[in-house]
């Protein structure tokens, strides 16, 4: 229960998430902490494949870059929560285990 409260006022904390008019993007599945957890997973095995086909097509470096700029800098501080919840390792995740 610690781990779920402690991400549940990181996320909190992350609020208001960036709208983007006419767009749907993978942050409007997250919009509320039920979504976040009930759905997540599900958001963050999309954004993990994403990555892993973008540095299979561009290599290490331009897939990564490629993938934080088109998907990760939409909103970095969501994204980077959502796959350390969801043990997904990305270069960005930061691991805050104790």
């Amino acid at each position: 229960m610690t781990r779920v409260s402690n991400f549940k006022e990181r996320y909190q904390a992350l609020r208001p998430f960036p709208v983007f008019p006419g767009d749907e993007t993978w942050i409007d599945r997250l919009r509320t902490w039920e979504d976040f957890v009930e759905g997540g997973h599900l958001v963050a095995d999309f954004l993990a494949n994403l990555f892993r086909t973008f540095v299979r097509e561009r290599g290490k470096e331009q897939g990564a870059s490629g993938y934080d700029e088109k998907f990760r800098q939409l909103c970095p501080a969501l994204h980077d929560l959502l796959m350390e919840y969801f043990d997904e390792e990305l270069p960005w995740t930061e691991r805050r285990r104790k």
